[in-house]
């Protein structure tokens, strides 16, 4: 089985947002685009042509700014991918350290998980917990039974 492809969107300093996607198109990388980014952020991405595609037609195109990693180019004047790929790693580093495995059925779970860790990366353990817990008041997590 491959891999599910999965859209990263970190702020500087700021939130992160990690979707999955069944297919990595234009038209799915714009609503999600455009769904969890403001109008006048700078979009950063890599050269993977899916990027200027999506932006197309929309606000965020005039400030769209890229790097070239195939030319070994990391940092380009405020154009840099280093934030995104940091999230990325704790991402993955967290899957194969800890779960060692995640399921295509479970993985949105486990990407607002690292979402949540990453945007309360400057709390400490016990504040995170708390704020886990305050979320969790008045939800029940319900998940079907596995198929014999």
């Amino acid at each position: 089985m491959g891999k599910i492809p999965v859209v990263g969107l970190v702020e500087r300093g700021g939130r992160a947002r990690a979707i999955m996607m069944k297919r990595l198109t234009s038209k799915n990388m714009r609503e999600a685009i455009l769904k969890h980014v403001d109008d006048s952020a700078w979009v950063m991405t890599d050269e993977l042509p899916t990027y200027p595609s999506a932006l197309r037609h929309t606000p965020l195109a005039k400030h769209h700014r890229t790097v070239n990693h195939s030319r070994r180019e990391y940092v380009r004047g405020m154009a840099s991918t280093n934030t995104v790929e940091g999230f990325f790693s704790l991402l993955q580093r967290g899957v194969v350290g800890t779960y060692h495995h995640v399921s295509e059925q479970h993985l949105d779970n486990y990407l607002n998980e690292f979402c949540f860790r990453y945007d309360r990366r400057t709390m400490t353990d016990g504040e995170r917990a708390a704020e886990a817990i305050k979320a969790a008041e008045g939800k029940r997590l319900t998940l079907k039974q596995p198929r014999a």
